[in-house]
């Protein structure tokens, strides 16, 4: 499963990032990622679609401010939990020569930013169904 996770965030290999990528596998960081980046916006757009369910709110511009802004979110704790993390392995393990650039980390928070702008779609699609105000947003 570790596998296939890092697999989905290195988009199959295409953006693999050297050591950036190696710490990450090696702290089993990527299935802490994978926990934020579904559960932020599956409790935001529960909340939005369940209990603020509201005429007021039910505007497409207001949804899209909301799904960048969780996305948004999301890909900051990513990068946060992915540096912190690695910097805790690194120092754990007295690992001092390494080439991870910040580079790295911002290519990684842009990928998950990505994954979670199309989980806050999906689960939008899905909470939509029993919403009564605003089942016509995002369409």
């Amino acid at each position: 499963m570790k596998d296939f996770i890092a697999n989905i965030y290195e988009l199959g290999g295409l953006c693999y990032f050297g050591d950036f990528s190696k710490y990450m596998y090696k702290a089993d960081l990527y299935g802490e990622v994978t926990l934020l980046t579904i559960l932020i916006p599956l409790v935001v757009f529960f909340i939005y679609y369940k209990p603020l369910d509201h005429i007021r709110l039910a505007k497409t511009g207001i949804w899209a401010t909301l799904l960048l802004a969780v996305s948004l979110i999301t890909s900051m704790a990513a990068e946060h939990l992915a540096e912190a993390g690695i910097e805790d392995y690194l120092v754990q393990h007295q690992i001092q020569r390494t080439t991870i650039s910040t580079v790295d980390s911002f290519w990684f928070s842009i990928i998950v930013f990505l994954y979670a702008a199309i989980l806050s779609f999906v689960f939008s699609i899905v909470f939509k169904v029993g919403s009564s105000r605003s089942r016509r947003i995002p369409f």
